[in-house]
């Protein structure tokens, strides 16, 4: 009986031993604490330095900016307030690279523009577009040099056609030239050759840096573009070194034109990036269809040889001058202010006719002339109707 107890007692003092043990095997532990992924940043900042004729837009200033021309040219003005030059900043509504209101021809000038990236390299786009070229109003010399103007358009004038630029990179890659010295020296890109601002902003998208070019932008360092103008034709000289500029050939139709044009500066990582392309942002094309339907009204009793089809009919406006045909529709207008007119070419000629517009535009004044808003995706009708008459001739007795 003794024995039996004891051996118990022995069961239970093992199972305790066994227990035990499974804390003794070797282990180690190690910690990484505070792991963090931080996004790089693409930060564009801007600045420009603005030369006119020789004369530069500097701040005379103290602890205001005071911006003002210096120069020994007689226009512009020395110490009249300029506003084409300001240090690193973000773009607004306030920074125009051109604002000029009495430009002559022999007229010249240079941006000198920083584009500063901040850390990484990245490829770069330049979105530009004309909002207007108007004609704003004829003088006689422009009329004798065969301008048409039409009121209801913005786009009939003929400065955009007279006004040359070219654009490079100036970034000194030869020696002795400066970086941002303002004058193309050889070996720095040009963007694109001399050429009038209705041809070479015509495509809309110009690139700086993509991955056809295959040298981004470097991050963390100060990029320079020269864009020059000239009021005429820029001499051959441009295409490299200083400015050089014909006035002779811009003639009087541009007289009291003006042209205005937005430019957006936009940069994209080029790192993993190399299918990047600089073309347009523009993911739908904002255009709309057009139609123009004519009908004719009699006073009395129809007038023989009077139809639609005597009626030449034209949209004008930034897609245009396009000649139209009656109620069938013209597709694949840009947005923008178009004016709708006619010209009456027929037989008879001694009718008189009054254009009544309605639908998606409306009469100019009392001008015969109509005006139309195209909206994207949005497809209007303009409706005309003449009321036709015949002109009775003026009879006078002698007695």
């Amino acid at each position: 009986m003794k024995k039996v107890i004891t051996s118990v007692g022995m069961i239970v003092f093992v199972g305790a031993l066994v227990v035990g043990g499974t804390g003794a095997f070797f282990s180690d532990t190690e910690t990484s604490v505070g792991n963090v992924f931080t996004a790089g940043a693409i930060d564009l900042k801007v600045d420009s330095e603005q030369h006119y004729n020789g004369n530069e837009c500097v701040n005379v200033g103290t602890s205001v900016p005071d911006y003002r021309w210096v120069g020994s040219s007689t226009y512009p003005v020395a110490g009249t307030v300029c506003d084409g030059t300001w240090t690193l900043t973000d773009l607004g509504i306030t920074h125009k690279f051109f604002n000029f209101g009495d430009v002559k021809p022999g007229d010249f000038g240079e941006n000198t523009i920083s584009l500063h990236i901040d850390s990484n390299p990245a490829w770069a786009c330049a979105d530009v577009s004309i909002t207007s070229n108007d004609d704003v109003s004829t003088v006689d010399p422009e009329t004798d040099a065969g301008d048409t103007p039409n009121a209801s358009s913005t786009f009939d004038g003929e400065l955009a056609q007279n006004i040359e630029f070219t654009a490079w990179l100036d970034n000194a890659s030869t020696s002795g030239a400066v970086p941002g010295d303002n004058i193309h020296q050889a070996g720095e890109v040009l963007y694109f050759a001399p050429g009038p601002a209705s041809a070479v902003i015509a495509s809309g998208t110009l690139t700086l840096a993509d991955g056809s070019t295959g040298s981004p932008l470097p991050g963390g360092s100060t990029s320079y573009v020269g864009l020059a103008w000239c009021a005429g034709d820029m001499t051959a000289s441009t295409a490299v070194g200083p400015i050089g500029c014909n006035g002779a050939t811009m003639g009087n139709i541009a007289q009291t034109d003006s042209m205005t044009a937005d430019i957006t500066f936009r940069v994209e990582q080029s790192r993993n990036n190399a299918a990047f392309r600089c073309v347009s942002q523009e993911v739908v094309a904002e255009t709309a269809t057009v139609n123009v339907d004519k009908s004719i009204a009699f006073t009395d009793l129809e007038i023989v040889g009077v139809t639609v089809s005597d009626f030449a009919l034209t949209i004008d406006g930034p897609g245009a001058p396009i000649a139209v045909v009656d109620n069938i529709p013209t597709p694949g207008l840009p947005v923008g202010v178009y004016s709708i007119s006619e010209v009456y070419s027929g037989v008879p000629a001694n009718v008189t006719f009054n254009a009544t517009f309605s639908g998606g535009c409306t009469e100019v004044g009392d001008t015969g002339v109509g005006t139309m808003t195209v909206v994207a995706g949005v497809n209007p009708t303009c409706l005309i109707t003449n009321t036709v008459s015949l002109q009775l001739a003026s009879t006078s007795t002698s007695t």
